[in-house]
C-alpha cells in the first residue's frame, strides 16, 4: 500500500533573478534533496516537477498546477521561492507570487495568489497536501534584505542517517487528511536570506522536519515544526537590516504564517 503512494513534489522557483537567484538556487537544492533522499529510504515514488530557470513563469505553474493527478493516498508538496508582494487591498495574509522576469510583463497577469493556489491544489483531495512560499509579502518597491549567515556547522544532508519511521508515519502517512499553508513572512513583511544559505524560513524548516525524521528529539507535529521553524526565522532575520516595513531598531521582522489543518 505505501510503495504505491506518490510524493508530489512541484518546486516553482526564480532561480535567474539578479538578486536573489543564487538564494532560490540553494533552496531548490535544499528542498530537492531532502525528499529524494527521503522518498528512496521509504520506497515511495518520488514525482518532481521543478518550474525554474529560462521556464520560469505563471503560464508553466498553473499547467503544472492543473495536471497533476494525486490519488487519495498521495502526497503534494508545492514549493515556492523568489519574489512575492501583495496588494495594498488584498485580503489574505497570503502573499502572491511574483512571476515577473522583466519590467515589461504586466504585473497584473504575472502573479499568482498562494492562497488560491494552496485551495486549487487542495480540492484534488491528495491525503497531504501542503504549499509553502519563501518570499516577502511587503507592499511593491520593497528591497530585499540580506541576513548574516547562522553560526552553525552546515548540515551534510540525510544520506546515510537513520530515518525515524514513526514520526515520517505521523507526518507523511497520517489517518486524517492532512493540509498546510505557509508563507514565510506576514503581510507587510519582507523575507530574509542569503546566496549562501538561500530563505531563511526555508532552511528552518528543512532543518526542523530533518530533525523530526532522523532524531528522537524533534518534533512529530507540523503545527510543532512549523512554529519552531517560525521562531528561529524570526530571531535570524533581525540580523538584516530593514529600512521600510515593520522592524525593531532598523532591523527586519519575519513571522512567518501558518494554517495546519487539523491543527495538530
Amino acid at each position: 500500500d505505501e510503495l504505491r503512494r506518490k510524493f508530489y513534489l512541484i518546486i516553482i522557483a526564480n532561480t535567474n533573478d539578479p538578486t536573489i537567484g543564487k538564494s532560490s538556487q540553494k533552496d531548490v537544492a535544499g528542498i530537492s534533496e531532502t525528499f529524494a533522499t527521503l522518498t528512496r529510504q521509504v520506497g515511495i515514488q518520488l514525482i518532481p516537477v521543478i518550474v525554474s530557470g529560462d521556464a520560469f513563469n505563471i503560464g508553466n505553474t498553473q499547467r503544472v498546477i492543473d495536471t497533476i493527478k494525486p490519488s487519495a493516498n498521495d502526497i503534494l508538496f508545492f514549493y515556492y521561492t523568489g519574489h512575492g508582494f501583495r496588494y495594498a487591498n488584498d485580503v489574505s495574509k497570503y502573499p502572491r507570487i511574483s512571476f515577473r522576469t522583466n519590467n515589461l510583463q504586466v504585473r497584473a497577469k504575472n502573479n499568482l495568489a498562494v492562497e488560491d493556489v494552496y485551495k486549487l491544489l487542495l480540492a484534488k483531495r491528495a491525503k497531504v497536501t501542503i504549499v509553502i512560499s519563501d518570499c516577502c509579502n511587503e507592499k511593491l518597491g520593497a528591497s530585499v534584505p540580506f541576513g548574516m549567515d547562522m553560526l552553525r556547522p552546515r548540515a551534510t544532508g540525510t544520506e546515510g542517517l537513520k530515518l525515524n519511521f514513526d514520526n515520517f508515519r505521523k507526518l507523511f502517512l497520517p489517518n486524517q487528511t492532512t493540509s498546510i499553508v505557509i508563507g514565510s513572512a506576514s503581510p507587510n513583511q519582507l523575507a530574509v536570506g542569503n546566496p549562501n544559505l538561500g530563505g531563511f524560513f526555508t532552511n528552518f524548516f528543512k532543518a526542523e522536519l530533518i530533525k523530526s525524521l532522523y532524531s528522537n528529539t524533534g518534533e512529530n507535529s507540523w503545527l510543532r515544526i512549523s512554529l519552531n521553524a517560525t521562531e528561529n526565522t524570526r530571531k535570524q532575520s533581525l540580523t538584516a537590516l530593514c529600512s521600510t516595513t515593520p522592524n525593531v531598531n532598523g532591523r527586519c521582522v519575519q513571522r512567518a504564517e501558518v494554517k495546519v489543518l487539523p491543527p495538530l
